[in-house]
C-alpha cells in the first residue's frame, strides 16, 4: 500500500511540476513578448505639409487637389475632422491633429480667403492666424515582409463609446474575469450543442490577444487549453487597461493589398480616412463590428451585412445601458459613412519612395525602417507629382500609336536642392524600373552649357559673344577613323557668337569649341557640376554620347542655377521615433565648386536658349515675362528627348524615349520640352531673378559680329563679360530710330 501511494505521490509531484514548467515556460512568453517590441512597425513616409498664411500664392483648384489628396471630405458643413466645404472662394477646414516633428498641433476649425491667386484672409478657431499647417500627404509606408501595417494609439486617445462597443460585443466580462469567463464558456457549449455545430466561441479579450500572439488559428481541445494557459499568464503579469490597450493595436480590421490593416488607429484611417479620436459612435461601432470577420463584414464589399452587424452592435450597447434611446436611434439611422477608396491604398509613388529609400540606407538598416515606427517627413510635393504624371500621359496620347511605345521621366527639385517630385515611367504609380534613377540614357545637347563653361574657365579669352565657325569639321580618332559630326538642320552656320550656337545647338561650333579647350576639361567641369558618373573624353562626348540619369542631370543643372555652389539634393528632411521625437535631421549640404562669375554668363546664354532658341517652345505655355534658363537634348537618331532647366524657385528635368533605345519620332523640343513647361507651369511661382552682379562687366554688343557696341546703335543688345575677356573690337553703329523693347535690355533695367 506504502508503494502504491509513493508511486502516486510521484505521479502527482511530477504532473504538478510539468505544469509549474510549463506554465513558467508561458509567462517567459508572455514577458518576452509584452515587455519586448510588440510589434514591427511600418515606418511612414510623409510629404511636404502645406502651409497657409496670408499673403501666399494659392489657388481654389489646388487647395482642393490638396484636401482631397489627404483624405478630406467635402461636405456643406464641416463638423468633425477631416472634413471641409467651400462657398466661392471661402473654404472653411475642420483640420485634423497630427504629430509632426516639432510640436502636436491639435484638431482645430480654420477658414481662409482666395483673391487675386493667394491667401486674402486666413482664420483658426475664430482668430487671425499667422500661419496653419494641414497634415502632409502620406505617400506610404516601409513594410516587414509580414506586410502587416499599424497606427499605435494610447488608451487615453481612444473614445469611449468605440470601448463601450467593444465590451459590450466582444466580452462584457472584461474588468471582471481573470483571462477566462466560465460564464461565456458554459453559454458556448450550451448554444453549439443545441445548434449541433460551432455557432459560438467564448474567447474573452485577452483570449482573443494571446491567439493573435501566440497562437495559431486552429480549433483544436489542446489549443484551447493553451489559450487559456496563456490567457491566464498575461492576467497575472498585466493589468486590464495594459491588455486592453494591447488588443487595440493587434486587432486585425482588414487587407489593402498585400497590407494587412491591424489595430483601431489605422482601422479608422483606412475606413473613414479620419484619426480615432474624431470617430461618430456609429462609426466607432462599424469598426467593433468588422472584429468578428473582417472579410465578411467588410463595409465596401459586403455594405447590407456590416450594416446589419453594426447595428447589432449599437443594440447590445443600449441592452448594457452604454448608450440611450436617443442616441442609439440616431446612430442606428446614419449610413456606414466608409470612404469609398481606402486612403492610404491610393497614394502610391514609388519613384519617389525608392529615392527615399536610398537616401536614408546612409543611416538606417532596412530591418528599422520596416519595423521601428519611423515617421520621415520628406519634400514630396504632391501637386507638382501629378502636374509632371499628368503631362506625361498627355503628351503620350498627343503621338497617338507612336506614344505608346514611349516611356518617361522626371525630377523636379526646389532651387535649395529639396527633390519635390520623381517620376520613374510614364505609368504612374507602377513600382518597377525607376527611370530617373537608374536609366543612364546619352543626354545630347545637354552637354553644352558645361563646354561653355569650361571654355570660360580655361583662360583661352573665351566670352558670350566669341565667334565660332560653324563649318563642316572632320575629327581623326586615336584608332584612324574618322569622325564628321553634323547640326541637326544639316547645314552649317559659317561664324556664330557663342550664344547663339548655344542657343540654336550647332554641333559643329560647339565640336569645334570643346577640341580647342579639350575633352579633358569639359569633363572636369562636369564633374565640378556635381556628375560623380564616369565621363569619357573621346570627342563624341561633345556631343552627350554618354549616358546620365535624370537625377544626375538635375544634379549638373542645380549647379548652374546656383550662385557657385554644388547643392547634394535632399529628399528627407526629418526623421522622427515611435514616440515623435526627432532621431535624425537633414540638413542642406552646399560645397562651393564653380565661379560664381562664370556661371553668371552661363546663365544669361540659357536665358536666350529660351527666348529665341531651341526652348522658345516654353512660352506656348508659360507667360512670355516669366523667366527661365533651360537647354534641349537630342541623342542620335532621336532616340532621347530631353530638357532640362530652371526658373527662380525651382530646376527640372524631363526625358523622354523608348526603353529598347529604339529611334522616336521627338527631339528635346517636340517631346520633353512641353512636359518641362507644363510642370513649371504648375510648380514654379517665382520667374528667374537674373540680376547684375559685382564682378562682371555689362555692355552693348552688335549682335551679329558680338563686336563692342553702343546703346543707341541698330541691332544691339547688352550682355555680361568677366573682367579677363572682354571683346576689344568695336562695330560700325548705324543710330537706331525705334526704341529696343527686347527682353535682354529689361534684365539689367536698361
Amino acid at each position: 500500500m506504502k508503494k502504491k501511494t509513493k508511486i502516486l505521490l510521484a505521479m502527482v509531484v511530477s504532473v504538478s511540476l510539468m505544469l509549474a514548467a510549463g506554465f513558467a515556460w508561458i509567462s517567459w512568453n508572455v514577458v518576452e513578448a509584452f515587455e519586448g517590441k510588440k510589434w514591427r512597425i511600418p515606418s511612414l513616409v510623409y510629404g511636404r505639409s502645406l502651409e497657409l498664411y496670408s499673403g501666399k500664392s494659392l489657388s481654389g483648384k489646388l487647395l482642393r487637389q490638396e484636401l482631397q489628396a489627404t483624405g478630406y471630405k467635402k461636405v456643406r458643413v464641416p463638423k468633425s475632422p477631416g472634413e471641409y466645404a467651400q462657398t466661392a472662394n471661402k473654404f472653411v477646414i475642420y483640420k485634423r491633429s497630427f504629430r509632426f516633428w516639432d510640436t502636436t498641433d491639435d484638431a482645430s476649425k480654420i477658414s481662409l480667403t482666395l483673391a487675386d491667386g493667394s491667401i486674402d484672409r486666413l482664420i483658426s478657431q475664430g482668430r487671425p492666424a499667422d500661419l496653419v499647417r494641414l497634415e502632409p500627404v502620406l505617400l506610404g509606408g516601409i513594410y516587414p515582409h509580414d506586410f502587416e501595417d499599424r497606427k499605435l494609439i494610447k488608451l487615453e486617445d481612444v473614445p469611449q463609446n468605440l470601448i463601450d462597443a467593444l465590451l459590450a460585443t466582444e466580452d462584457q466580462g472584461f474588468y471582471s474575469h481573470w483571462g477566462v469567463s466560465p460564464t461565456a464558456i458554459a453559454r458556448a457549449i450550451y448554444l453549439n450543442l443545441k445548434a449541433q455545430r460551432y455557432a459560438q466561441g467564448a474567447s474573452t479579450i485577452t483570449q482573443q490577444l494571446v491567439k493573435n500572439f501566440f497562437l495559431t488559428p486552429e480549433r483544436s481541445l489542446k489549443r484551447k487549453m493553451l489559450e487559456a494557459s496563456y490567457a491566464i499568464a498575461v492576467e497575472a503579469f498585466y493589468s486590464k487597461d495594459e491588455i486592453l490597450e494591447t488588443y487595440l493595436n493587434e486587432v486585425y480590421l482588414g487587407q489593402s493589398g498585400s497590407r494587412a490593416i491591424h489595430g483601431f488607429g489605422l482601422g479608422a484611417e483606412f475606413y473613414f480616412g479620419k484619426s480615432l479620436e474624431s470617430l461618430s459612435l456609429q462609426e466607432s461601432a462599424l469598426l467593433v463590428a468588422i472584429v468578428n470577420g473582417p472579410s465578411i463584414f467588410n463595409p465596401r464589399r459586403f455594405p447590407t451585412r456590416a450594416l446589419k452587424r453594426r447595428n447589432l452592435v449599437l443594440n447590445l450597447m443600449l441592452d448594457v445601458e452604454k448608450i440611450d434611446k436617443e442616441s442609439h436611434s440616431k446612430a442606428i439611422k446614419t449610413k456606414l459613412g466608409v470612404t469609398s477608396t481606402p486612403r492610404a491604398q491610393t497614394l502610391k509613388y514609388p519613384a519617389y519612395l525608392d529615392l527615399v529609400k536610398r537616401h536614408l540606407a546612409r543611416d538606417y538598416a532596412n530591418e528599422d525602417l520596416q519595423q521601428e515606427g519611423l515617421q520621415i517627413f520628406t519634400a514630396f510635393d504632391i501637386n507638382i507629382q501629378r502636374q509632371g504624371e499628368k503631362s506625361i500621359i498627355k503628351r503620350k496620347k498627343a503621338w497617338g500609336r507612336t506614344g505608346k511605345q514611349l516611356e518617361a521621366a522626371a525630377v523636379v527639385a526646389s532651387l535649395g536642392g529639396d527633390i519635390e517630385a520623381v517620376i520613374g515611367g510614364s505609368t504612374p504609380g507602377l513600382p518597377g524600373f525607376n527611370r530617373a534613377l537608374d536609366s543612364k540614357r546619352p543626354i545630347g545637347s545637354l552637354v553644352k552649357p558645361a563646354i561653355a563653361l569650361a571654355a570660360f574657365r580655361a583662360g583661352a579669352g573665351y566670352h558670350l559673344t566669341s565667334s565660332l565657325s560653324d563649318e563642316k569639321i572632320t575629327v581623326t580618332l586615336d584608332d584612324g577613323k574618322t569622325w564628321s559630326p553634323k547640326n541637326y538642320d544639316l547645314e552649317s552656320h559659317g561664324d556664330v557668337p557663342l550664344y547663339l550656337a548655344l542657343a540654336h545647338s550647332y554641333n559643329q561650333a560647339f565640336v569645334r569649341l570643346g577640341m580647342d579647350i579639350g575633352t579633358e576639361s569639359v569633363a572636369q567641369t562636369l564633374f565640378d557640376l556635381g556628375i560623380d558618373d564616369d565621363i569619357p573624353t573621346n570627342p563624341a562626348m561633345l556631343l552627350g554620347s554618354f549616358g546620365l540619369s535624370p537625377l544626375s542631370v538635375l544634379q549638373m543643372f542645380q549647379t548652374l542655377a546656383s550662385q557657385g555652389f554644388m547643392v547634394k539634393p535632399r529628399t528627407v528632411r526629418y526623421v522622427t521615433n515611435r514616440d515623435g521625437e526627432i532621431q535624425k535631421s537633414y540638413q542642406i549640404q552646399l560645397q562651393e565648386s564653380i565661379s560664381k562669375e562664370y556661371l553668371h554668363l552661363i546663365q544669361y546664354a540659357l536665358q536666350v536658349v529660351m527666348y529665341e532658341g531651341t526652348g522658345r517652345g516654353a512660352y506656348a505655355y508659360l507667360p512670355r515675362d516669366f523667366s527661365a534658363a533651360g537647354k534641349t537634348g537630342t541623342s542620335n537618331n532621336k532616340r532621347d528627348s530631353w530638357f532640362a532647366g530652371f526658373t527662380g524657385d525651382k530646376v527640372a528635368v524631363v526625358w523622354m524615349g523608348r526603353d529598347d533605345n529604339k529611334p522616336t519620332p521627338l527631339t528635346g523640343s517636340s517631346g520633353a520640352l512641353p512636359v518641362w513647361s507644363e510642370i513649371m507651369k504648375t510648380a514654379s511661382l517665382e520667374p528667374m531673378d537674373y540680376r547684375q552682379l559685382d564682378g562682371i562687366e555689362y555692355l552693348w554688343v552688335d549682335e551679329t559680329t558680338g563686336e563692342r557696341s553702343f546703346e543707341f546703335c541698330q541691332e544691339v543688345r547688352q550682355m555680361p563679360f568677366h573682367p579677363s575677356s572682354i571683346p576689344e573690337a568695336v562695330a560700325p553703329c548705324i543710330k537706331s530710330t525705334k526704341p529696343i523693347v527686347d527682353w535682354f535690355k529689361s534684365l539689367f533695367g536698361g
